[in-house]
């Protein structure tokens, strides 16, 4: 197995819309994932957490996407508007809590017995504040590639207990506290002897050791692809869910369907 950190300084590995040295491509698929949180009406009550979110790029269309089960929702429930309407995707600012703004969800309404039907799609807002910031993180979706992976990556942001507490002592105090946003990355392998009816359905195997999978949901995989002469980075998909040393996920092969419908329509 090819690891990054081993290739030549001197190689480029194409990732996304960027050409980048093996050193810097870690740090910028892990911006690709984002909190995901729920914001109260009810300003006195404290933000809470529904695991990861993914950016996409698809035909020059910036889009976020999540499970329905992150919201507790159950397969073929659509999504109520109050729960929408407090979805928060962290931005890229350090200094404060910045959110990406989104705008209409897109969403299987028939289907439901199939994985797939967990993916809720956001359409981002045309602008927002510091678009820049987060803009080159949204990821371009192509094709599932049948090339040989020679390294895979599954990237999230766990529900630790870090990242809320210092923010849940302040505001029981009625203070205002830091949340400490954690993304984290470990390899995977796509397991190739793995078979199932349900369609753009695949699970990799990792041996990571975990205590817990919970907040990976909505999280992404990507894979190393290609030789010496053309390295390239694949979003291969978005988790759907993961334990015992097995993550299933909805590869990009629906992701490039749904959207495609999506800018039809």
């Amino acid at each position: 197995m090819i690891m990054i950190e081993d290739l030549p300084s001197t190689q480029a590995i194409e990732v996304g819309r960027l050409f980048l040295k093996p050193k810097s491509v870690n740090e910028i698929i892990m911006r690709v994932c984002r909190t995901l949180l729920l914001e109260a009406k009810d300003t006195s009550l404290q933000l809470g957490r529904a695991g990861s979110a993914t950016l996409v790029r698809y035909k020059n269309k910036n889009f976020i996407l999540i499970t329905r089960h992150q919201l507790g929702l159950d397969s073929g429930q659509s999504p109520p508007r109050d729960i929408l309407e407090t979805l928060r995707i962290t931005s890229s600012q350090k200094n404060y809590l910045g959110t990406i703004p989104i705008q209409e969800c897109i969403f299987e309404i028939s289907n439901s017995e199939e994985e797939f039907h967990d993916i809720l799609v956001f359409e981002v807002a045309t602008n927002w504040q510091n678009q820049s910031m987060d803009a080159p993180f949204f990821y371009p979706i192509e094709p599932f590639s049948n090339l040989d992976r020679h390294l895979s990556f599954l990237i999230g942001c766990p529900m630790s207990a870090e990242v809320m507490r210092d923010y849940t002592d302040a505001h029981i105090c009625g203070d205002v506290g830091e949340i400490h946003l954690e993304t984290v990355l470990f390899n995977c392998e796509l397991d190739q002897g793995f078979k199932s009816n349900a369609a753009y359905y695949k699970r990799y195997t990792t041996s990571a050791d975990l205590p817990t999978m919970d907040g990976y949901s909505g999280g992404a995989v990507f894979s190393l692809v290609g030789n010496m002469n053309n390295w390239k980075m694949m979003l291969d998909g978005i988790v759907l869910r993961g334990g015992n040393k097995f993550i299933h996920i909805i590869d990009s092969n629906y992701l490039s369907k749904i959207l495609e419908c999506t800018m039809s329509n």
